[in-house]
């Protein structure tokens, strides 16, 4: 057998502890509490890595003869790894494609959700939402157990930017709890109808510990047909549990051919030892998982909360998955650690050692910029996390290279709760592509801020949720890319009772609602919005009196678009928009209305 070691590649990717500093960025050099185990864990390759590359060129042509030939060369090879499901213990699907529920329209937040949200002790992974590849934001969570269901996962999905959300599906067990969740949208093929959109679950049967904990995945197209799933993909060994699902793919860079990947951690059932990081692969859409444990020097420390990208290399054998750990050791404070292994089904693994110092670093999270430049080595990579209670970030933009570290998210003395999340948009080009944020406080304020790599995050916007935010789960943020114009969106659970109720979402320069006033219609008209000036929502009135694609966008004093309020088909009819400027600075606005027949503009002013 062909042996594979990836030394070479990962020794062009060691790190070298960088001065450069932003938001007071540190170069501290790092802890030595893991002294000689600092060194590459290698292993054999199942199989000549070369068969990937042949794989995914085979599927992309549509070459069914060679696709046929390379998968059975790989299971033969793979298939003691294969995870093979228990259909006598899948879970229920449901299929929905419908408007979801009833939207709930609130002064700011929209209200995706009513009702109690997850289960206890199952930390903060109770919600996901992410931007998918067909352009529609996705939101799923776990719903807490009543009488006759005691595991439900709702997914939803919304196609206006977040103003209305449809069911996808749910998937449901009389017998399971359900815990964690994490998810990842991609397209098959080249239409956006192709949509499919992946969750990974973890399950058990006990609901307190969650013991013998699986992670299950369930599948849907994105509107609710073609479901597939409520079955295992990892499972752990006698004894012990999987928690915290962390889900990525490759699919930026394939169209039939993309590969979907979850990584999560096994431990005893007492929680108190971190046996290995399994990671699971699937390369046909969910029908088989292959899976690999990754192992280093456990259980002389424990490496929990992992959180997972892809990585493009210069070829899918040489691909890589970053996973970012919270590394917690006996007698030291944890801290932050990267590990990198193939995306190829081997355990190979190589140890980032980001310098930090002090600590205890807690709860990680991790995004890589994907770009259009498919073999580019040297990714964009942030690192989320908690410092002593401060929220802070790393950062590389040489692929891992060098760091810059300890970088402020939040300000020295602002009581964060537990979670930081960061995510990015899938392009490098373009400003404000890197979106990161975290609680304040007792979940009162949910602090929001994107910016552009290679520089800061930007600005620190304030108390943009409507509602208390639980302590308990992390809210979620995402770049929506609306045809190259970004706007910052999130998504939390809120607290009712002193329970994790609701799921919420909000976006800046949301139009909160559009109403056909109906009435009788005497032409076209743009009404001067009301009121004006204001902060930070205000109504306004236009009519038409043809049918057909109507806009409406605001535009700043120097001519630049930044909100699109209306993009759309309309019948006849006197319309009130709502519209809100958080994110905006006080200043004057053009407001456009734009049809075929006509266009008029307007201007407001924006006061805080």
């Amino acid at each position: 057998m062909k042996r594979f070691f990836l030394l070479t590649l990962f020794l062009l990717l060691i790190p070298i502890l960088s001065n450069a500093q932003d938001d007071n960025g540190s170069n501290n050099q790092g802890l030595p509490t893991e002294g000689s185990y600092f060194t590459p864990q290698t292993s054999e390759s199942l199989y000549p890595v070369e068969w990937d590359d042949q794989l995914k060129q085979a599927i992309e042509s549509g070459n069914t003869s060679e696709e046929m030939r390379l998968r059975n060369l790989i299971n033969s090879k793979t298939s003691h790894l294969k995870t093979i499901p228990d259909l006598n213990d899948a879970d229920q699907l449901i299929s929905y494609g419908v408007p979801y529920n009833t939207p709930d329209w609130l002064s700011s937040d929209i209200l995706i959700y009513s009702g109690d949200i997850g289960q206890t002790n199952t930390g903060g992974r109770r919600i996901a939402m992410v931007m998918g590849e067909d352009g529609n934001l996705y939101v799923a969570y776990i719903v807490r157990p009543v009488t006759g269901t005691n595991g439900r996962i709702n997914i939803a999905y919304s196609q206006n930017g977040g103003l209305t959300w449809q069911a996808v599906g749910s998937v449901t067990s009389t017998t399971a709890y359900f815990g964690q969740l994490a998810m990842t949208v991609n397209v098959r093929g080249t239409s956006p109808d192709s949509a499919r959109v992946h969750v990974f679950y973890s399950r058990s049967t006990d609901g307190t510990n969650f013991n013998d904990a699986t992670i299950n995945w369930v599948s849907y197209r994105s509107n609710g047909t073609a479901a597939m799933g409520g079955v295992t993909a990892i499972a752990p060994s006698s004894g012990r549990r999987m928690w915290y699902p962390t889900a990525y793919s490759d699919g930026w860079y394939w169209t039939t051919s993309t590969w979907i990947g979850v990584v999560a951690g096994e431990y005893s059932n007492s929680g108190d030892t971190c046996i290995s990081l399994r990671k699971a692969r699937t390369d046909d859409w969910g029908a088989t998982y292959t899976v690999t444990s990754l192992t280093d020097s456990y259980p002389s420390w424990g490496d929990y909360v992992p959180s997972a990208a892809f990585k493009r290399n210069s070829s899918t054998s040489t691909d890589s998955v970053y996973i970012a750990v919270e590394r917690r050791f006996p007698a030291s404070p944890s801290i932050t650690r990267i590990l990198a292994t193939p995306w190829s089904n081997t355990a190979t693994l190589h140890r980032y050692s980001v310098p930090t110092t002090g600590g205890p670093y807690t709860n990680p999270c991790i995004t890589i910029v994907q770009s259009a430049s498919a073999f580019n080595n040297s990714r964009i990579i942030f690192v989320s996390a908690l410092l002593n209670n401060q929220a802070i970030y790393h950062r590389s933009e040489n692929g891992g290279s060098t760091w810059t570290t300890n970088s402020s998210l939040g300000l020295s003395g602002e009581i964060v709760p537990d979670f930081t999340f960061i995510s990015s948009d899938t392009s490098q080009s373009g400003p404000g592509n890197i979106i990161a944020c975290y609680q304040m406080g007792n979940g009162d304020t949910i602090v929001i801020r994107r910016g552009t790599t290679g520089g800061s995050l930007g600005t620190r916007e304030y108390k943009l949720n409507e509602f208390r935010s639980s302590n308990f789960n992390s809210p979620v943020v995402a770049v929506y890319n609306d045809g190259g114009t970004r706007y910052s969106a999130f998504s939390y659970t809120g607290i009712v009772s002193n329970y994790t109720s609701n799921v919420y979402f909000d976006q800046e320069n949301l139009t909160t609602g559009i109403t056909n006033n109906n009435g009788i219609v005497n032409g076209y008209q743009l009404s001067q919005n009301y009121p004006n000036p204001f902060n930070p929502s205000t109504s306004i009135n236009f009519s038409i009196p043809k049918s057909g694609n109507v806009r409406l966008v605001v535009y700043d004093l120097l001519g630049k678009e930044v909100a699109t309020l209306v993009n759309e088909n309309l019948t006849i009819g006197n319309y009130t928009v709502d519209f809100k400027g958080t994110s905006l600075a006080s200043g004057v606005y053009f407001y456009k209305l734009i049809t075929n027949d006509f266009t008029d503009i307007k201007k407001m002013t924006l006061v805080k």
